[in-house]
């Protein structure tokens, strides 16, 4: 007992480090890859802290298996290189004793990333979203592709967000509209406490507009009542959720519900769910594959020799979750083959590999 504690501690500490390292270097990467959005919005400092803090804990839901697998490397490596593994088996301590601990801190991160998925990032990523376009002005597609649980009117270059509408849809209640230009910047925003479709046209209600110059200029207006021209109208209304990883498991559930109900393909959605119970699984992988990779680390340059083994593990991991993945979202393969399939293989594959690994000579 005292041995499966000893190397315990020693795993989940490296693998805290680990996480800790990777996902100070994905924050990085991800501060520059948007540096040019905060500074050019409006927004405050809490607000451009606040943005990059509710993106942390996607980042790390996606490295965390990468990470599991770096930190029993460098938790196992170590261990071997000082020769603590060689003195453990000659007492008699076996393969199992020594894998033991490692598959324990494997599941607690299988655990910790069930957690992140459903209760951590589907409303940090959807707040990161909301100050991306509202605060910082920076538009993506897949973003009012798939934003938040209400209902939107779409066109060219125009997102409008409605509160609450008729069932005909003519009459929306505390619209916000977006018009962009072709550079997919904010060009104007619109505010009405109603618009109701006449004429081909919307007749607004105390309408604030908002038109945002080339160089974030700000021109403000209000009017009682005005007409509007959007380009788009009540049959373009429609209920679009947040993307797959916004939604916990019960809105994916009724998301894909009401999809069926109108005919709509929810593959996406449906390959969320599965991937919801199939990725924690990959932290058994990762640790199983760290424990493989992390023999012969006693050796001169062994540990870095272990780490190159990992990386390349990893990519070829990643690799076949990507491509499965993208089979399954085309309609290729089902999302039940596409999310499990390459899972499982791994799985098999890592599971085989640390039952051949070899200690002794390192």
């Amino acid at each position: 007992m005292t041995l499966f504690r000893y190397i315990l501690g020693r795993v989940a500490g490296a693998i805290a480090a680990s996480v800790i390292v990777l996902a100070i270097l994905v924050a990085i990467i991800n501060f520059f890859d948007t540096a040019g959005i905060v500074m050019k919005g409006r927004g405050d400092f809490y607000q451009a802290i606040m943005f990059y803090v509710l993106q942390m804990p996607k980042q790390v839901h996606v490295i965390l298996p990468m990470a599991v697998m770096f930190g029993v490397i460098l938790g196992l490596g170590t261990m071997a290189k000082s020769g603590e593994l060689i003195a453990a088996m000659s007492l008699g301590a076996g393969k199992f004793r020594l894998m033991a601990p490692v598959l324990l801190c494997g599941v607690a991160a299988a655990m910790i990333d069930v957690v992140l998925s459903e209760a951590l990032v589907p409303p940090a990523d959807k707040e990161a979203d909301r100050l991306r376009v509202e605060v910082f002005k920076a538009f993506t597609w897949s973003w009012t592709k798939y934003y938040g649980g209400r209902r939107w009117l779409k066109g060219p270059f125009l997102f409008a967000h409605v509160e609450q509408s008729s069932s005909s849809g003519k009459r929306l209640l505390k619209p916000v509209v977006f018009e962009y230009g072709k550079d997919f910047r904010l060009k104007r925003r619109i505010r009405a406490d109603r618009l109701v479709f006449e004429n081909s046209k919307w007749a607004g209600r105390n309408v604030e507009m908002i038109d945002f110059g080339p160089g974030q200029e700000i021109k403000r207006k209000f009017e009682k009542s005005i007409v509007l021209d959007l380009g788009v109208g009540p049959g373009d209304l429609e209920t679009i959720r947040g993307r797959p990883y916004q939604l916990h498991l019960a809105e994916l559930e009724k998301y894909i519900e009401d999809a069926k109900k109108q005919g709509r393909t929810a593959r996406e959605y449906v390959m969320e769910i599965e991937s919801r119970f199939s990725f924690p699984l990959m932290m058994i992988v990762g640790v199983l594959l760290g424990f493989w990779a992390s023999s012969g680390s006693g050796r001169q340059g062994g540990l870095v020799n272990a780490v190159a083994r990992g990386v390349a593990a990893a990519f070829l991991a990643w690799m076949m979750l990507a491509f499965s993945s993208k089979l399954a979202v085309t309609g290729a393969v089902g999302p039940l083959a596409g999310a499990w399939i390459p899972v499982v293989l791994l799985l098999a594959a890592s599971l085989y590999m640390a039952m051949k690994t070899d200690f002794s000579s390192s």
